[in-house]
């Protein structure tokens, strides 16, 4: 780690420890053994989802069988930490390779577009507080009707790969998550129709917005470059 008598590059007013040249470096580091670990697991769990059977990796997360009921030693451990977790206890079962969009779907609807699988535990945004079943189907209800219009509004299909079945996309800003959090919305879908939907959002499916957003690229893009 950089320090004024060991890096030449530091820089005394930098808030961080190490200089700008030595972060990247460890950051490069740092993200190949991340990506080893998740290739790792993914060469035990199978590398194409179950579901749908893509084979980017880019795409691909490793998906609690047991739904939002998993194993009470990995509970509350996801990302990288579940990847280096997993290797270290020996692959238990209980675990299997979705892609990002498959794993959405099954997550918050039960199902899947793609007609492969089926959740069956507890789907749907988790639990605040005691409510009744009838308000809980009533709130799905409403939110389905405000997802899919908001959908539509902004072109109805992934910016990225064309996908459209509304299941497998999610409305995306320009300004990433900590934009989306400084609108203090509780409801992305109803806020955007109140302000009349404005620029600067777009639909993108599960498997292209995570790619773009933890990796910079998408698999779709390269493909496109390359064809």
């Amino acid at each position: 780690m950089c320090s004024a008598t060991d890096c030449k590059n530091w820089v005394v007013d930098s808030p961080y420890k190490m200089c700008a040249r030595c972060r990247a470096t460890t950051s490069r580091s740092l993200f190949r053994r991340r990506w080893l670990a998740r290739l790792d697991v993914f060469e035990y769990y199978g590398k194409a989802c179950v579901c749908c059977g893509e084979l980017h990796p880019e795409f691909l997360t490793i998906d609690h069988i047991n739904g939002r009921e998993p194993r009470a030693e990995v509970k509350g451990i996801r990302g990288t930490p579940l990847y280096y977790w997993l290797s270290t206890h020996g692959f238990p079962e209980g675990f299997r390779t979705l892609c990002m969009s498959c794993n959405f779907a099954l997550g918050y609807f039960g199902k899947c577009p793609h007609g492969g699988l089926v959740q069956v535990s507890k789907v749907g945004r988790p639990d605040e507080g005691k409510v009744s079943e009838a308000v809980k189907t009533k709130q799905r209800e409403y939110n389905r009707e405000m997802k899919i219009a908001a959908v539509a509004a902004y072109g109805g299909a992934c910016s990225c790969c064309g996908e459209t079945r509304f299941e497998l996309v999610n409305i995306a800003s320009e300004g990433g998550v900590q934009f989306r959090k400084k609108l203090g919305c509780r409801n992305l879908y109803v806020w955007l129709k109140q302000n009349g939907y404005p620029s600067g959002f777009y639909v993108r499916c599960m498997n292209c917005n995570f790619s773009l957003t933890q990796y910079g690229y998408c698999p779709h893009q390269q493909v496109a470059a390359t064809g």
